[in-house]
């Protein structure tokens, strides 16, 4: 696996695991990339998947295998994920350095 640039707090990694295990079909990891749209550029794309992708660069944080699409490494590099629970619901919120602005949804950015 390669250096980690996308990491995972205690609380998201939690999640995730939980969520991997109640899963019908095989889960090996979480899938990470990134698509145009969203209110501020891109949006990020999360999905449980059996295997990487081609071209995925592989990694792993508090024990859960992260794929992230190669055309999204650049942009996620830093990414932290945690996992929040409040007043508005609970989910992951992403944490990204590189990000010059970012929605108030939390899953839309963008970079200068």
């Amino acid at each position: 696996m390669s250096d980690n640039f996308v990491t995972l707090s205690e609380a998201a990694a939690s999640h995730i695991k939980e969520s991997m295990a109640g899963k019908a079909n095989p889960v090996s990891g979480l899938r990470l990339g990134v698509t145009n749209g969203g209110c501020s550029g891109y949006e990020y794309s999360l999905a449980f998947v059996a295997g990487p992708g081609e071209g995925d660069v592989e990694m792993s944080s508090q024990g859960v295998a992260i794929y992230v699409q190669a055309d999204a490494v650049d942009l996620l590099q830093g990414l932290q994920l945690d996992w929040v629970d409040g007043l508005h619901g609970a989910g992951l919120k992403f944490v990204n350095p590189g990000a010059t602005a970012t929605c108030g949804c939390g899953t839309s950015f963008s970079v200068s």
